[in-house]
């Protein structure tokens, strides 16, 4: 075993003597030591495997987006996910010699020995954290008027990007080591290369500090792609037999009504609720709203549900503005050159729909998280009525409010509906409070039909 003395001049040796291949002209001026570090046999290793391991990485994002777009669309999602999981079963250094046979023991082969044994892994992980949004937020997303692309990029997208960086940073040890396989089987420079070289001649005064500098570049990476993330807990539910929630309704709402539907748990209020949304469809019959029959949420009817649907990775005044923005400039709004003149515009009727729910401009700076509930419910509110919606939807908006806030929130909903006479479909248990705002009550009946 070498001692400390000998790995630390067998380091100095390699990071600043020229390497084999550097020549060394007599008689000039001695370099700089600059230019012996980077004319150093460590300097060109550790390059030449950056170089590789930078590539790798950055070919792993359109995996991500791969993941994201097999979460947001069935059809890609259909066609992928068997295939991604089937590969992922596969073992990536077996791959190896038919990677060297398509492709060579160039660089090529090295970076696709990555992809293969990482890429399935990220395509999973992106996969499972689309899913993982809250299906209130993307339902709201449709409601303020976002498509597709938009809801997956502009909602979905920048929700999960920490918790995908997260993934990818774990995975760097995966990355390294097909990386470190492929320089060692056939390679003329790189990291693992010089490692394999120095073995046969047993110098492990050499090996030591190589392998220390190894472990030292990625914990520098890993400390750059750190990002604290969140505690998710999922339960399974377990599925219940088919039962009929709504039987026979039959129900027409007139235009600047503010109708209460009440009921015990169970009746369908929230399930009506959703027929009308468009989030879901009736077994038979069907759902008109304008006299067009319902089939996805959009911007006609907007929507408050009982859990906090605010975007938690904008601010309050971005929750505000993006029913605005998106139906302005769509998915890539950055892109569009008139956005930062439109977005002042935005920014002004944004602060006066908050200052008009009882919040101060103090507040259009804050995230949800830094707002009590009643002030989430506010912006919610805010955040479907700016673009105006004919029809709002409000599913048991203010059930997770106290005595007092609630108290304030529906006085709040009454003045609000008598100055815009939007139609107004309210969903509650408590029948006083569907008393003091309704102009219509409907009571549902549990249905024990099957």
């Amino acid at each position: 075993m070498p001692t400390a003395m000998q790995m630390a001049r067998s380091f100095a040796d390699a990071a600043l003597k020229p390497a084999q291949d550097e020549e060394v002209v007599d008689g000039t001026a001695p370099p700089s030591l600059w230019a012996r570090i980077t004319s150093s046999m460590l300097w060109k290793d550790s390059t030449a495997t950056s170089r590789r391991f930078l590539i790798s990485v950055l070919l792993l994002f359109p995996a991500v987006l791969l993941g994201l777009h097999m979460a947001m669309f069935p059809y890609v999602g259909a066609f992928f996910l068997r295939f991604i999981q089937f590969f992922d079963k596969i073992v990536a250094l077996s791959l190896l010699p038919i990677l060297f046979i398509a492709f060579g023991i160039d660089e090529l082969s090295k970076v696709m020995l990555i992809v293969v044994g990482v890429t399935p892994t990220i395509i999973l992980d992106t996969f499972n954290l689309t899913k993982s949004v809250p299906r209130e937020q993307i339902v709201k997303a449709f409601t303020l008027g976002a498509g597709d692309f938009a809801i997956a990029y502009r909602v979905i997208f920048k929700q999960i990007l920490p918790r995908v960086l997260n993934g990818i940073r774990l995975n760097l040890k995966a990355v390294m080591l097909f990386l470190f396989a492929g320089e060692m089987i056939a390679s003329t420079d790189g990291l693992a290369y010089r490692i394999a070289l120095l073995r046969r001649h047993m110098g492990m005064d050499a090996i030591i500090p190589y392998v220390l500098w190894v472990a030292l570049l990625l914990f520098l990476v890993d400390l750059a792609m750190h990002r604290t993330e969140s505690v998710h807990v999922d339960y399974a539910v377990k599925g219940h037999a088919t039962r009929r929630i709504l039987n026979g309704v039959n129900l027409e709402i007139q235009s600047g009504e503010f109708v209460a539907i009440v009921g015990q748990t169970g009746c369908g209020k929230s399930t009506l609720l959703r027929l009308i949304l468009g989030e879901e469809r009736p077994t038979s019959g069907r759902v008109l709203v304008n006299g067009g029959e319902r089939s996805r949420p959009d911007r006609l009817c907007g929507y408050v549900p009982q859990k906090y649907s605010l975007f938690p990775d904008k601010t309050v005044l971005d929750n505000i503005t993006f029913a605005l923005d998106v139906s302005e400039f769509g998915a890539f709004s950055v892109l569009h050159p008139t956005r930062r003149k439109k977005m002042r515009a935005f920014r002004d009727e944004a602060l006066r729909y908050l200052e008009r729910t009882g919040l101060q401009k103090t507040d259009a700076r804050k995230y949800p998280h830094q707002l009590s509930g009643g002030m989430q419910q506010r912006v919610a509110i805010a955040q479907a009525l700016i673009l105006r919606p004919p029809i709002l939807l409000m599913d048991e908006a203010f059930s997770a409010l106290d005595p007092a806030t609630r108290s304030g929130m529906q006085r709040l909903i009454k003045e609000l509906w008598r100055q815009s006479e939007t139609t107004i479909v309210f969903v509650t248990h408590n029948t006083r409070e569907a008393i003091c705002l309704a102009t219509r009550i409907i009571a549902l009946a549990i249905c024990f039909a099957r």
